[in-house]
């Protein structure tokens, strides 16, 4: 079943890089480039731009701007952000300079989250340079929705869902169990000992100077990655919270699906309770029974004979 919050670039369009693609192929339709000129850059003709006209990732001098509306009468410069990357000093002192030089129609702008960490210097920049402007990504979002282009195109309604996963802030309730829940001593204590297991587990593995471990760093997720000398990724253990959330299992053991899963059976056979691929993992969802004291005291030495078997194959 398809959820309603599925979108065709989910798992595809998953960086900066890749948004910016996704925005400029979007752009080479004429309605929607020349309903995006018209809001966000009113003075700029939009019958001087054609879809010949956009680019992406190209080197000028000493930078390299996302994305590109250039031709023989226009020069368009956008700085893409849709994270916490960093702002460069290119990007807010070499721009400017290059395009007031040049003898053409030409503007600086800024496309980004209405939290991004450097809005201030952004600010500053446009407030002294009449042709440096800032869109916000849920500006677009209120765009494509006020043309109705995501109601007349399942293509526009697709990248109309990718901006709203990416930047629009989803309405939080909770209903009353879930309050309840909350407000109970044994939720935070039963947390706080899954991260002990899993650190526990961190920790054993420790040893084994074959492998490198590196501990996860999303939000999304609580555990670590385990890697070999060569840099081949082996497997993950700990939480990823949706996967608990759908599958109601907490901890498991995820292994890349182009990669073998027998060891993982016959290691992990006794107690893990369902074998599935999540994104681009094959997952080994650990039981209720993983739970008993002796078989949890026991995970880390599994874990390294899997890794034994692993690195013996390579």
């Amino acid at each position: 079943m398809i959820e309603n919050n599925f979108h065709i670039f989910q798992n595809i369009a998953t960086n900066e890089n890749q948004i910016t693609e996704v925005l400029c192929n979007f752009l080479h339709f004429k309605n929607f480039r020349n309903s995006f000129l018209e809001k966000f850059l009113p003075d700029i003709n939009k019958n001087l731009v054609s879809n010949q006209d956009l680019q992406t990732q190209t080197r000028i001098e000493d930078f390299q701007p996302d994305l590109i509306m250039s031709n023989d009468i226009v020069e368009l410069f956008f700085e893409i952000k849709v994270g916490d990357a960093p702002l460069q000093e290119t990007q807010t002192n070499n721009y400017h300079k290059y395009i007031k030089k040049l003898n053409k129609i030409t503007s600086l702008c800024f496309i980004i989250p209405k939290e991004y960490h450097k809005i201030n210097e952004i600010k500053a920049l446009v407030s002294s340079n009449e042709k440096v402007s800032i869109i916000y990504w849920p500006e677009i979002i209120t765009l494509i929705e006020e043309q109705e282009l995501n109601n007349s195109s399942q293509l526009f309604n697709e990248f109309n869902k990718l901006l709203k996963d990416w930047f629009e802030h989803k309405k939080i309730s909770f209903t009353y169990n879930e309050i309840k829940t909350m407000f109970n001593k044994e939720v935070p204590k039963i947390l706080l000992e899954l991260f002990e297991v899993i650190d526990q587990v961190k920790s054993n593995l420790g040893s084994n100077n074959e492998i490198v471990i590196s501990k996860a760093k999303t939000s999304y997720e609580h555990g670590f990655y385990v890697r070999d000398k060569k840099g081949k990724q082996l497997f993950f253990f700990g939480i990823w919270y949706e996967l608990w959330k759908e599958k109601e299992k907490p901890l498991c053991i995820a292994n890349l699906t182009n990669q073998s899963t027998r060891d993982y059976a016959e290691i992990f056979g006794n107690y893990y309770n369902n074998n599935i691929d999540y994104k681009s993992w094959n997952c080994q969802l650990l039981s209720e029974s993983l739970f008993n004291p002796e078989l949890i005291a026991n995970i880390s030495d599994d874990l390294n004979n899997l890794i034994e078997k692993q690195l013996n194959n390579i």
